[in-house]
Order: C-alpha cells, then sequence, then structure tokens
C-alpha cells in the first residue's frame, strides 16, 4: 500500500489509506522539521497554512483554515503547504490509521509501531457491511475470512457460514470492535441456547455466532423480538426439485461450487469442488479443463493446472464434478484466492460405456470412509481398466465429495471382480465424510473413454 494525497474537484484531498507506514515514515522528518522552523521562516519562502481539506477514507478531519489542538492545548497547523507539497503532523495521521507514535527528544527519533500490538480501528462511515443487512458488518470483509455458504435458518433469520481455517487468530475479537464501533452491545442468550454463546444486539437486530460445523463457523443474523429463539436449528427438508427440462444440443449449469484455502505441515493449498449438471439433450465430455490462480489483486499465483473430472461422459440430467487440490506457496491463509477457469465441456463423441455395479456397501474402516462393491463387466468385449467413481450427497442434495479409484487387471466378458475406495487416495471433497452424514450416493464404473 502506497500512502498519498490525491485531489478531487472540489479542491479536497483525500488520503487513501495504501500503504500507511511508508507514508507516514516518507512524510515524517520534513513534517516535524517543518512544523518546528515554520513560524520562523514563514516570511522568508511561500509557505501555506491549513490550506487543504483533509479526508480519510471519506471521512473528514480537517477543513480548510483549522487548526489541530494538541492533548497539552497548544494549536498547531493541521497541514503546511511548501513547493507544491503538503505536509500532515505525524502523529494525528498515526493515529487515524491506528499507528503508534512516539518521540524520543535525546536521539531526536520518530517511531511508528504497526505491528500485531496494534489492533486496527475500523472508522466509522468505512464499514463494509452484508448487502442483505446494510446495518451489519460483513464478517469477511473485516477479517479476510473465505465464506463458505450461506443460507436461511428457520423463516427469519440468515447466516454466513466462513471456513475455520480462514479466519485470522485476532479476526473475531477485530469483528465485536467492529460491532461495538457500530452500536452493537453484548446480547445475553438464554440458557437454554446450547448451540450459541455470544451474540450482540442493535435495535431488532440479533448477531451471534455459532460453530456450523467442524470446518464452518458462522456468522447468525436474526430479525428479532425480545423472544425470538436464535438458535441455528437445520434447514427444513427441501421440497422436491422439478426436473430440468432438458434443451436441444449441449446444455449446462454449474449447479454447486464449494472452495477453500487450508494449510498442512506449514505449506497453505487452494482446493475446489464443482458441480456440472447436463441440462442439454447432447452427451457431454468433461475435457482436460486448466486454470488459473489469482488473489483478489489479479497477482498470479498458479498457473496452468488442470481440474480431474468424475465421470468423463455425462448423459442428460446427469451430474459430474470437477476436482483440484493444489499447494499455493506465495498465499496465506487470508489471500483472497480466485479461479480462472478455461472450460473444456463439449458434446461428446460417444455415449459412456458403463459397467455393472452390485453390492455395494459403505463403512467407517481403517482409512474413513471406504466403498466396497462388485463390478461385471457386461461390455461385450474384453476390459482391462475400470475408474470408479461413488459420490456422496447430503439430505439437501449437496454432493459431500467424490470417493473414486482405479481398477486395472484383466477383466474377460462377464467376470464379476470385487473393487474398495478409501479415504486414502480415493478422496475428493472439502471435508472428511462419515457414513452417517451420507443420505445418499450415485456410483459409476467405466472404462477410460478418452476424446481428443
Amino acid at each position: 500500500m502506497a500512502g498519498r494525497l490525491q485531489k478531487n474537484k472540489k479542491g479536497e484531498f483525500n488520503v487513501k489509506k495504501t500503504n500507511v507506514k511508508s507514508f507516514i515514515l516518507g512524510m515524517a522528518v520534513m513534517a516535524i522539521i517543518v512544523s518546528l522552523a515554520a513560524p520562523a521562516i514563514a516570511d522568508l519562502v511561500d509557505i501555506s497554512m491549513n490550506g487543504i481539506n483533509i479526508r480519510v477514507n471519506g471521512n473528514d478531519v480537517a477543513k480548510q483554515g483549522e487548526m489541530l489542538t494538541l492533548s497539552n492545548g497548544t494549536q498547531v497547523p493541521f497541514s503546511i503547504g511548501y513547493k507544491g507539497t503538503n505536509y500532515l503532523p505525524i502523529g494525528k495521521m498515526a493515529e487515524l490509521f491506528g499507528i503508534t507514535p512516539a518521540w524520543d527528544g535525546t536521539t531526536r527519533t520518530a517511531s511508528l509501531t504497526d505491528g500485531d500490538s496494534v489492533t486496527p480501528t475500523p472508522i466509522t462511515g468505512t464499514i463494509p457491511m452484508y448487502s442483505k443487512y446494510p446495518t451489519v458488518p460483513d464478517f469477511g470483509s473485516i477479517t479476510g475470512a473465505t465464506l463458505a455458504e450461506e443460507g436461511d435458518i428457520g423463516n427469519s433469520a440468515h447466516f454466513y457460514g466462513y471456513y475455520i481455517v480462514s479466519i485470522p487468530d485476532e479476526g473475531l475479537p477485530l469483528y465485536i470492535d467492529t460491532l461495538k464501533e457500530c452500536g452493537y452491545e453484548y446480547y445475553a442468550v438464554p440458557d437454554t441456547n446450547e448451540y450459541i454463546s455470544l451474540a450482540y444486539k442493535k435495535d431488532k437486530i440479533i448477531v451471534a455466532f455459532a460453530f456450523l460445523t467442524e470446518t464452518v463457523f458462522g456468522v447468525v443474523i436474526v430479525p428479532t423480538s425480545e423472544t425470538t429463539d436464535i438458535t441455528p436449528s437445520p434447514s427444513p427438508t427441501p421440497s422436491p426439485k422439478p426436473p430440468i427440462q432438458p434443451q436441444p444440443g449441449l446444455h449446462y449449469q454449474f449447479t454447486n461450487t464449494q472452495a477453500q484455502t487450508y494449510e498442512s505441515y506449514g505449506d497453505v493449498y487452494w482446493e475446489t469442488l464443482i458441480e456440472v449438471t447436463n441440462t442439454g439433450t447432447d452427451a457431454m465430455y468433461l475435457g482436460s479443463t486448466k486454470f488459473d490462480l489469482t488473489d483478489e489483486t489479479g497477482k498470479i499465483l498458479r498457473a496452468g493446472e488442470t481440474l480431474s473430472s468424475f465421470p468423463d461422459i455425462l448423459h442428460s440430467g446427469e451430474k459430474g464434478y470437477f476436482y483440484a487440490d493444489v499447494e499455493v506457496p506465495d498465499a496465506t491463509l487470508t489471500t483472497q484466492i480466485k479461479m480462472v477457469p478455461r472450460w473444456d465441456i463439449k458434446t461428446s463423441k460417444e455415449p459412456r460405456t458403463n459397467f455393472d455395479l452390485s453390492e455395494i456397501d459403505i463403512r467407517d474402516g481403517q482409512f474413513g470412509t471406504t466403498v466396497y462393491g462388485k463390478i461385471a463387466n457386461n461390455t461385450g468385449e474384453e476390459q482391462n481398466w475400470a475408474i470408479i467413481s461413488v459420490v456422496f450427497y447430503s439430505e439437501d442434495d449437496t454432493p459431500l465429495g467424490v470417493w473414486m479409484t482405479n481398477v486395472m487387471e484383466d477383466m474377460p466378458v462377464g467376470s464379476k471382480i470385487g473393487f474398495e475406495v478409501s479415504g486414502i487416495g480415493g478422496q475428493r471433497s472439502l471435508k472428511d465424510v462419515t457414513p452417517g452424514m451420507i443420505d445418499h450416493y450415485t456410483a459409476y464404473a467405466y472404462p477410460p473413454q478418452w476424446q481428443f
């Protein structure tokens, strides 16, 4: 970030908080010298006092002609203009940007402290709010946390779920400070509520916190009266969705997208699972889709990565899945990572060849959730390679993950062999999946049918 003054059409100067440390340190020495020497040299050089309006992050700080009153009552210039450059008092600017200033008169050293010991102070009027709730600060924007999911709870409450691994240690305290800055006060949650222990209230809005799952932390927003129950009870079972009427030709929709940033042995990884539904009449082929990863500024973090796909060929109405798990050396857990894909989805040259599946058994095995079953070669010709993909779903049809394996052995026509897919090596999911979480599943078994 590079701090700079920008003049607008009204002649006002806006201070943009881009690199606060560079901005303040860059003007520190000259600001002190000019502040001390101004009375003596004002008649000798072209110096203007308080000639500009000062605005920080959209908030008016000083008007033209306004003096700055120090803590001891002394009044000094709020700005000094000299040879086309405006100088501002280092102490006041540091205060506005949440940086601690200090002056050592013995060594004549101005010091600025900006680190873990300093908690950023939100400035009223510039706090990002949820678009659905314009009086509630946006947890993700304030803390840098990554949104995992959001949805309604009951008839009135709404939740925003964030991946726990993406929330910095100081994230929740900073957000609570921001709530207080906006006028929210501590709200005593009824003892009967076993899910929520911390909440804040302003007017008719309660903002509460809850762990939605082992990996997702939720901000629960409740338009409320004093008797409103803020328990994040499970969402009602959705009504059956009407079948999608296929459109002639090649058509598809991305019907679910999941992504997270996580840390493993000190390295940062980015992971995604994307569901695509064939909404056309043509069978479609999921080709070799390449993608880049960028940060919030557009800087490339990884380039030319490939999404895996299961299954490769989708018939009308079927769902397929793209998956990737990529190490991102130049990222942190708070980096806002964006995927830029180059989709390779096209009409398939042939229908998918399927093996018969039977005796599917899902167990909690030594290496996590494990799928056992048998495949039969009913293709009419000898095979030696079978790809098996099993997709797990929750009750609301949300994909939990894809378990995948390759069976590579001779399979004469009519033969039947067993298979096993465990969580070690075969799991394509953003979280651990136990058998108790699975409501239903779809299983595919097919030989490779690459198309170029």
